[in-house]
């Protein structure tokens, strides 16, 4: 019965811990986004692929956010066709309109996402200009990891739906 109270007592505090997370974040909300993505390879054959991503996010706070996408490229030989990604995002407000951001975290790369792929760091830079209260601009630059030593710049353009 004691473990159960403690249990209780610290399930409570999480709770109330994380109801209070909106209250300190006026920004706080979820955020939906589509991009057109240029591909280079660093290393080897130098192949380059062009294809779509699309993403989410949460911005808990006007600095940090959380989020994941995944991109698929035009298949080019040699060269990995698909990512998904799970990145923390700080954020730094350059003025009312304009946001500069750094992302790390993991990405799934490969020719297709099941068993062949692998799991590997990513981490890019990209700006953010904001239309209105919604609708921002952004373009983003990527580096990943493919197969074996291979190596990919990505470059995006692309809106964002903040909600």
């Amino acid at each position: 019965m004691k473990t159960m109270t403690k249990q209780t007592i610290a399930l409570s505090a999480l709770i109330a811990g994380l109801a209070a997370v909106p209250a300190m974040a006026d920004d706080a909300a979820p955020y939906i986004f589509g991009q057109a993505t240029h591909a280079r390879e660093t290393n080897g054959d130098k192949d380059v692929a062009n294809g779509l991503g699309v993403g989410l996010g949460y911005k808990f706070n006007r600095n940090f956010a959380v989020e994941g996408g995944v991109t698929n490229l035009k298949d080019r030989p040699g060269m990995s066709d698909e990512s998904a990604n799970i990145r923390a995002v700080g954020i730094v407000p350059v003025s009312d309109k304009v946001d500069v951001f750094g992302k790390v975290g993991m990405a799934r790369v490969g020719t297709t996402l099941g068993s062949s792929a692998h799991d590997d760091l990513t981490y890019g830079v990209g700006a953010g200009y904001k239309l209105d209260r919604n609708w921002m601009l952004r373009a983003d630059y990527d580096r990943l990891k493919g197969a074996s030593d291979e190596r990919q710049n990505l470059f995006s353009a692309g809106a964002q739906y903040n909600f």
